[in-house]
This record gives C-alpha cells, structure tokens and sequence, in this order.
C-alpha cells in the first residue's frame, strides 16, 4: 500500500475517533469532516501509480512430444518506477514443472531459479540462442551460439574434387562475399546444428595432363580426387594426344568441361586411373 494513502486512512480513523467523543460530538461538523477525508482518500486511491518505460521479454510454451521449451512469442513487460529490467527463460534441461513462469517478464517464479530457471536483467535478454557446430573439422557437437541476434549457421563448402574450402563451422553468416563460392550458410533453429559437415566418399586417383607448347607434348601426372558420398568415380583426358589448345580441364578429375566432350576433345571414364593417354 502506498505510503500516502495510509497516512490518510489513519487520519481518518483519528477523525473518528475524535469524533465520537462527548467533547466533540457534532454530527453536521463530523459528517462534514468525515467526507473532506474521504474525498481526499479517493483523491490518492484513484491516483496513477508512477511507472518506468516498458520493455521487451520473449515468452515460452512447453512441447510435450519433444520434451522442451520453445518461444512463443516477444512480450511488453510493465514495471513500476524504480524497477530494474528482468527477464527469465526456461534452462536448456527445463521442464514443464521446474519452469513455471506464465511469460518471460520478470524474476523466476517461486523457487525455480537455478532449478528449471535462470534471470537476465536486459532487454531481450532471456531468447533462446540458435545452435550450430562450431570449430575447424566440423567434429564437436553443435552447442548454443554466443550471438543471441544470429539466425544462421555457416560452413566451409565442399567442392566437388576439390574438396572442403578453407574456413570454420560456426555462428552466422558467410564472412564478405564467400557465401556459395567457399562458404554455405543455413537457417539456425534450437534443436541442431544444421551446418553438419557433407558426407564424403573414398578418394580416387586419375591422371592429369598439362601440354608443354615447347615439346609438343603432354605431362602426365597422377592426382588425387575428392568427392561427395553421393557421386561417381570419374576422370577426364584429352581426347587424343595432338588435341592442345582444345582440350581445356585443369586436372583430370570429374567431367570434361563446357562443350569439350561433344566437340571430341575431351573425353571422360569411370574408374580410378582410367584416363591414361596414349602418347604413342
């Protein structure tokens, strides 16, 4: 109860008191006193209650079948004046009866901090970060992300024959302007990392050629093929020994480039070595 306002009523009943007394008995004085008092005391219970500027939390609904908390939706919180900021969320081992808050605004409810529940004093504050796998090799768990604003994950991206790029798992977008060249990214959610590494085959051998202009003829050296789980052994060539300037891969790995094979100068097989050229 506000200070005022039983500062009042206790005047009231002093009034009262006073006069019930025999020395002051005067019913028209204390009716006329009496409802001075209680004009006042209407005045300070009608009177707005001061505030502070509202603010943000997210709220939270509990999904049986998955066993977790989920948000709901972003809630306005109202405060008195002098209040500081709070906001709760549900732990990561939360259920639905160590976390019992009805939405996120505000301290934890009874005595679930620390159990199902864990405060924050900011706006905001209390969202559920999005997961994702975060290191060098792809190897570790996907764990919470640091970044509470981040909705995607990122990953080096795998070239076909080539293999992975150069890069790191982690929290948000592709860095400048890598994305789809050595970078993938994709969309973040609470559950799992989705930037997982690709699954890959066992490496193959095909043979790689490089004509020297001076000699006339092709180097032939053996390279080593990366590839998908999901794609085929296949090597390339040229398409006959005094085929040049035509015949246009940098390496023998995977598919004759561009037109080459249609055009007869280049041609392409399916097992590891195949593509060795006759320089008879």
């Amino acid at each position: 109860m506000d200070v005022d306002l039983a500062q009042e009523r206790q005047k009231m009943v002093g009034v009262k008191n006073a006069a019930q007394s025999p020395a002051t008995r005067s019913p028209l004085s204390v009716s006329r006193v009496l409802m001075v008092k209680l004009l006042q005391l209407t005045a300070l219970m009608s009177k707005p209650k001061e505030t502070d500027a509202d603010f943000k939390c997210f709220s939270f609904e509990f999904n049986k079948s998955k066993n977790k908390f989920y948000e709901k939706a972003e809630t306005t919180c109202k405060r008195k004046k002098g209040s500081a900021i709070m906001c709760s969320k549900p732990k990561a081992s939360a259920t639905a009866t160590t976390y019992t808050n009805k939405d996120g605004c505000g301290p934890c409810a009874g005595e679930t901090k620390d159990s199902g529940c864990e405060e924050c004093s900011a706006e905001s504050c209390n969202k559920i970060p999005i997961k994702c796998v975060q290191g060098t090799d792809g190897k570790a768990d996907a764990t919470d992300c640091t970044e509470l604003t981040a909705t995607k994950c990122s990953k080096p991206k795998f070239i076909e024959h080539t293999g992975f790029s150069k890069g790191n798992y982690a929290c948000g977008v592709c860095a400048g302007d890598t994305k789809d060249k050595t970078c993938e990214e994709c969309d973040g959610n609470t559950d799992a990392g989705c930037n997982t590494p690709v699954k890959t085959g066992a490496d193959f051998k095909c043979y790689t050629y490089k004509y020297n202009t001076t000699s006339k003829t092709y180097s032939q050296a053996d390279t080593t093929c990366k590839r998908l789980s999901t794609s085929d052994i296949l090597c390339n060539m040229p398409f006959a020994k005094n085929i040049t300037e035509e015949y246009t891969n940098t390496d023998g790995c995977g598919a004759c480039t561009g037109e080459t094979k249609k055009k007869e100068q280049c041609k392409e097989c399916n097992t590891a070595l195949c593509n060795k050229l006759d320089m008879s």
